[in-house]
């Protein structure tokens, strides 16, 4: 019955609008869940680095779209570590995606999804639009790290 449930949400995030986005604001992540989450972290000279996790679906063309700028953005700011995550052919991953919506009190993803910082972000339009937007937001997690 749980693979049944889990084919069943997979099914509903393949087929979500990506029309459908959505950020959150987390401001205790550490008490949501005990899920471990690591959003900032320090390089060996000190250098605040940020986590950014993307779930992506091999059938989801937006998801597809993001990802040549998602790795040329972290080719171009080493401070930016990607974690892309396929949730298709990975039970595993899907669940992980899950998991880490709920641990920020989020009940409804999309793909893409990226989460960054305690935060949440579903969709993908354009480089210009979303990626830029990313870096900023990104940039801004840096200077204040989680």
């Amino acid at each position: 019955m749980k693979l049944f449930g889990s084919l069943l949400v997979a099914l509903f995030i393949v087929l979500m609008p990506q029309s459908a986005i959505s950020k959150i604001r987390v401001v205790d992540t550490s008490s949501a869940s005990s899920m471990d989450i690591v959003w900032t972290s320090k390089d060996r000279y000190g250098r605040v680095i940020v986590h950014l996790y993307m779930y992506w679906g091999k059938t989801c063309p937006h998801c597809h779209e993001a990802m040549p700028f998602i790795k040329q953005m972290a080719r171009e700011n080493p401070w930016i570590k990607v974690h892309m995550r396929e949730i298709n052919d990975s039970r595993r991953n899907l669940i992980a995606m899950y998991n880490m919506a709920e641990a920020i009190g989020e009940t409804h993803v999309a793909i893409p999804a990226f989460f960054y910082c305690g935060y949440l972000y579903t969709g993908w339009a354009d480089a210009e639009t979303t990626g830029a937007w990313l870096v900023d937001e990104l940039k801004q997690c840096r200077g204040n790290p989680v």
